[in-house]
């Protein structure tokens, strides 16, 4: 071997080492890495977090990562396959690690029959006890970009069998409430695109087109004054919203689009848990990072108020929803955190909404859609007899608390001998769940219910409680407190009773409730 080509190789062979160990010693010399163990070892769950803290605050790690995800972008390959996947024309998707995105796609996860009945039964469920209270309600499902755009998923997808699990809802679940607006965002991306290559969301644009078919499909459900729908003036590209910047440090043009209406949004107030507000200007976002979020627009053009549970693709909705209605109050769902849901009866108390709005995005059809038992139970609640067999409500008597202050133990005045259903009210300082125990081992349906920070109000379903047994309530965080119990028996349960014969009982139609001023 002649001298210039050993140098060569051996310049090549340093050059790929001090690639592969600068970064590192970079790292080891930083002065973030004591912060970045110390938090990791409080928090294990932080690790992702903390890591792009400390990528970011190492310069040359971060240009590394950087070159490397670029590099592998320009060839259509992903540097994080789990997180996101690049398909053709360089439009990225995110990967199964998001609720087994992808294999939804391409039809490799579907729900199942059950999981068709579970979802369609809790939100029946849901909604027919909104129904008992005069609450109009709709579900949006915001589609996946996979389903707007599956000539944009890698090349070796083509041609793959595609039954998707919200074609399976709505052929189940044709009495729900639920509008799909998938038809008008393909036909929309004819003049513009409603996704973008570098962002798992609606554009602004899509956004719009989405509020158009929403506005137009709501009075099918919501027998109230249809909300504000502004005519489109333009359409314009600008280069932001790359949601992969930061997700695999990729650093390429993003082509968003975005509208400009004939009339403008009108101005609003952001509503402080004080009661104290905020300037928000029309047009404004409510982030998913900014939930829980009140608003109240004097402009609009009636006094509706309505409880949106929602994600993050209605971060572009939320400029329509504060523009068309007095009072939005907007809710993270959790949909893809099952067991950590927010207790809408609890919101629905404290809020008093006429409409309650779902947005959720198609993706988190890939697990449950709430506790389906804990919504038996609260229609159940409601068609029992009026005149409870006990009722507590801040009896110290007869009410005692452990020393740790995660058990409380209720005296009953009665055994109770035959099915019903108990109503406990949670005042939460955290997130937690709750189950109720009795001395007998009776079977208590659901066996436990989250509860969230705020107002929440439980039910379960119990066979019986003997006499001299005290009804247990468990809290897994003692950061609550018990406001409230009340027993009642009779009306439609019955240990056997499904969710169809419960909700059928008592159900009123939809009537438009009247306004309420905050």
């Amino acid at each position: 071997m002649d001298a210039p080509a050993f140098t060569t190789r051996r310049l090549v062979y340093f050059a790929f080492l001090a690639a592969i160990w600068a970064p590192i010693v970079a790292v080891l010399c930083s002065p973030q890495l004591r912060t970045f163990a110390a938090r990791v070892s409080h928090d294990p769950s932080s690790f992702e977090t903390e890591r792009n803290r400390l990528r970011m605050a190492t310069p040359l790690w971060n240009r590394a990562v950087a070159f490397y995800n670029d590099s592998l972008y320009a060839l259509g390959v992903s540097g994080r396959p789990g997180a996101a996947l690049v398909g053709r024309g360089g439009w990225v998707f995110l990967g199964d690690l998001f609720d087994n995105n992808i294999a939804q796609a391409l039809g490799r996860r579907v729900l199942d029959d059950r999981e068709v009945a579970e979802w369609t039964g809790t939100f029946e469920a849901e909604t027919h006890w909104l129904a008992r209270r005069n609450i109009a309600s709709a579900i949006v499902i915001a589609p996946a970009k996979w389903s707007i755009y599956p000539d944009r998923l890698p090349w070796w997808t083509q041609g793959t069998a595609r039954v998707h699990s919200l074609d399976r809802v709505l052929a189940a679940g044709k009495s729900l409430p639920l509008i799909d607006v998938r038809d008008a965002l393909r036909e929309a991306r004819n003049h513009a695109d409603t996704y973008s290559a570098l962002n798992s969301h609606w554009t602004d644009y899509g956004a719009w087109v989405a509020w158009t078919r929403i506005a137009a499909e709501l009075p099918r459900y919501v027998p109230l004054p249809a909300p504000n729908l502004r005519a489109l003036k333009s359409v314009y590209v600008s280069d932001e919203q790359n949601e992969f910047a930061g997700m695999l440090n990729l650093d390429a043009t993003n082509e968003w689009t975005k509208y400009e209406l004939e009339t403008p949004l009108s101005d609003a107030l952001v509503v402080n848990a004080d009661d104290s507000t905020a300037p928000l200007p029309g047009g404004a976002r409510t982030d998913l990072l900014d939930l829980p979020r009140t608003t109240r627009n004097e402009h609009a053009p009636n006094r509706l108020r309505v409880l949106v549970l929602r994600d993050s693709s209605a971060n572009s909705l939320s400029p329509f929803l504060q523009d068309s209605y007095f009072m939005t109050h907007q809710v993270d769902h959790r949909l893809g955190q099952p067991g950590t849901w927010p207790n809408l009866a609890g919101l629905v108390e404290e809020f008093r909404p006429d409409i309650v709005l779902w947005v959720v995005t198609e993706r988190y059809l890939n697990g449950p859609a709430g506790n389906a038992d804990y919504w038996r139970a609260a229609t159940a609640f409601d068609c029992a007899d009026e005149k409870p067999l006990d009722a507590w409500s801040g009896d110290a008597a007869r009410m005692q608390r452990s020393d740790d202050g995660s058990e409380d133990r209720l005296a009953l005045r009665d055994g109770i001998d035959r099915f019903a259903v108990i109503r406990i009210g949670v005042e939460g300082d955290a997130d937690g769940e709750l189950s109720v125990k009795n001395g007998d081992a009776a079977t208590i349906e659901p066996a436990r219910i989250n509860f969230s920070k705020g107002r929440n109000e439980l039910f379960f379903k119990v066979a019986r409680v003997q006499r001299d047994e005290p009804l247990v309530i468990s809290r897994s965080a003692a950061h609550a407190r018990v406001s409230s119990v009340e027993i009642r028996t009779g009306g439609c349960l019955a240990p056997s009773a499904g969710a169809d014969a419960v909700v059928a009982t008592r159900t009123p139609a939809v009537a438009a409730a009247p306004a309420r001023d905050r």
